[in-house]
């Protein structure tokens, strides 16, 4: 991944901070032009009779307001004089950061982990994980600016997590960081079936270390002098993920997330969205191409 256009959608908040301090890191990186979007959320009139309209002088001067707001931040923090555009736009945030994505063929979309309330599900319950749905790109979502320098990324052993396994190894060569490659196995309660009949303690063992093999052979595919570790948890997916983040103090977990029977939903039936709104660290959410 060598994204050369990058969108940051802010609301002043400090992780919206956070977000733009790291994609002028990323800018740096990859050489990539960088737009700077506020997005003033404004009510849609379901009931037309019933609303009331904002006056129009009301937003001219809520957007000067922010424009404003946006040119003192990029004049104060881009020292590398990296190519930044500043936009103000209204509608939902979500869908407006989508569709603005797509009008500038944006690489990544960045974004703050927490909103201006300081409640981490008010940004990602509302805005980024409808980011994730709606966007044709990839999403980033920032707790800490810093380039990152211990990279995890889940895998379920399908091709549909090879490429977001692929965008892992290249993020972890740009930025010299290691890499570990984490695989959930989720046994079920007292491994017991519907039919009484007990799961052999050997069959599960076979399917650990089966797991564990083709983890091995995925590490020894990424060679270009990369740190590889391997995991493979008895949990739930998402709950693998953000506790071996924590456990081993992750800067960034990187998960692929596809559309499903042409509806948006996220690979492994939710994991995606699950990882965004519990994870210790960042995210970066890989859309897989078709």
């Amino acid at each position: 991944m060598r994204p050369q256009t990058l969108l940051v959608g802010t609301d002043f908040s400090e992780y919206a901070d956070r977000a733009f301090s790291a994609a002028l890191n990323l800018a740096t990186q990859f050489d990539a032009s960088l737009e700077l979007l506020h997005v003033v959320d404004t009510p849609i009139p379901f009931f037309e009779p019933y609303t009331v309209s904002l006056p129009d002088t009301w937003l001219t001067e809520i957007r000067i307001k922010h424009e404003k707001n946006l040119t003192e931040q990029v004049q104060r923090e881009n020292k590398r004089n990296i190519k930044i555009k500043v936009r103000v736009l209204e509608g939902n945030p979500a869908l407006t950061i989508a569709r603005e994505a797509e009008r500038i063929s944006a690489d990544l979309v960045i974004v703050g982990s927490r909103g201006q309330g300081g409640i981490k599900h008010a940004l990602l319950g509302s805005v980024a994980e409808r980011i994730v749905r709606e966007s044709q790109c990839n999403v980033l979502t920032i707790q800490d600016a810093s380039p990152p320098q211990k990279l995890l990324v889940g895998t379920d052993l399908s091709t549909h997590s090879d490429y977001a396994l692929s965008v892992a190894a290249e993020l972890a060569h740009e930025f010299n960081a290691t890499l570990e490659l984490v695989h959930a196995i989720h046994v079920p309660v007292a491994f017991v079936t519907p039919y009484e009949t007990v799961i052999p303690e050997t069959a599960i063992e076979e399917v650990f270390n089966g797991a564990e093999q083709d983890l091995r052979r995925l590490a020894k595919d990424l060679t270009r002098d990369l740190v590889v570790r391997t995991s493979v948890l008895a949990e739930p997916p998402h709950s693998a993920l953000c506790d071996a983040a924590e456990r081993d103090k992750a800067d960034l977990i990187v998960v692929g997330a596809h559309e499903h029977s042409g509806l948006k939903r996220m690979m492994l039936g939710g994991v995606a969205e699950r990882v965004l709104r519990n994870a210790p660290c960042s995210v970066l959410i890989v859309r897989v191409p078709h």
